[in-house]
């Protein structure tokens, strides 16, 4: 296959190591279809869930040890995918997008999917430890977007011949620029729709069929719940006991994020805290700022920035099941 050659001093500040390239001397040779990824993402606000299933096609073609499942079809018909890699016991669950104007998620999350595929295949370690030796004893599950349709609203528009167009213009404050839209296709904040089956409000379609994967397929030892904000600065956030205190501190050790403690309030669960309450198991929120004009950042979220972003958060990603054992 062609490929072309770019100088290393190009790239190196964020790709070193990243599993979008290939070293050789010194020069990154990057065959064509990566390279048309590497373009897509210029634009990376348009990141959605086209390119997401694009991107789970070029992975499934390249590693046949990563595995793909649907969650559930969402409402407006697209599959929420679900991937799996590793073959350990411990299982960790990563899950990204539930807010439509978050690209930035489902962006981390699948970078994450390529780099440690990447690494396992060329028998590589990262930051200490064989990948070899992570996927062994530790499994990931990644759910980079679980709100395709809102995405592709922020994208795309509504289309003309959805049903309910004129109500969903009405909810956006009477514009038809639904590049800020937070729900689904039916308007709903997936992130707050946790715990409603406790009030008069409907469960929606992706959360409902989410909480029954988590219940009773699933089953994750620890969860991390990731999700892009303007009005957020980076946090994370952990629920009260000790060892959620001390697992909190080594996560903000090892990305640099603050940590806050967030007391549950019911009946509006936020994930994580559903997943305490329901599931036994640690879960974090991890909340990052990204660009937006009432927000801190204003220049826009351009590649750098979602490099930048996975650079912070790529040791966290890597060595987060470690946490599993304190006690």
């Amino acid at each position: 296959m062609p490929v072309s050659k770019v100088p290393l001093r190009c790239f190196c500040k964020y790709f070193k190591n990243f599993a979008f390239f290939e070293f050789s001397s010194h020069t990154f040779l990057l065959n064509k279809k990566i390279r048309r990824i590497i373009s897509n993402m210029k634009k990376a606000k348009e990141f959605g869930y086209e390119a997401m299933i694009s991107e789970i096609n070029l992975i499934m073609e390249k590693y046949s040890f990563v595995s793909v499942t649907g969650l559930c079809d969402s409402i407006l018909g697209r599959t929420i995918p679900i991937i799996s890699i590793g073959e350990g016991k411990t299982n960790v669950f990563y899950i990204g997008g539930e807010i439509a104007s978050d690209a930035l998620t489902p962006f981390l999350l699948m970078k994450f999917v390529r780099d440690i595929s990447s690494l396992y295949s060329e028998r590589a370690s990262v930051f200490g430890f064989p990948v070899e030796y992570i996927l062994k004893n530790y499994k990931f599950t990644v759910l980079p977007m679980l709100n395709p349709d809102g995405r592709e609203y922020c994208i795309y528009g509504v289309d003309n011949a959805n049903p309910i167009k004129d109500r969903l213009i009405a909810m956006n404050n009477g514009e038809s620029d639904f590049k800020s839209w937070r729900g689904n296709a039916r308007g709903v904040l997936l992130s707050c729709n946790y715990g409603v089956e406790e009030t008069e409000y409907e469960l929606e379609q992706e959360v409902g069929s989410l909480c029954n994967y988590l219940k009773y397929g699933l089953t994750p030892d620890m969860m991390f719940v990731f999700s892009g904000s303007i009005e957020q600065k980076d946090q994370i956030y952990y629920a009260d006991g000790e060892v959620e205190n001390k697992s909190a501190i080594a996560l903000s050790q090892m990305s640099s994020i603050k940590r806050s403690f967030r007391k549950t309030e019911k009946p509006e669960l936020l994930l994580a805290d559903w997943a305490i309450a329901n599931l036994n198991c640690r879960a974090f929120s991890i909340e990052l700022e990204i660009p937006g004009r009432s927000g801190s950042i204003k220049n826009g979220m351009t590649e750098d920035f979602y490099f930048t972003k996975y650079a912070a958060l790529r040791k966290l990603l890597f060595c987060s099941p470690l946490l599993s054992k304190i006690h």
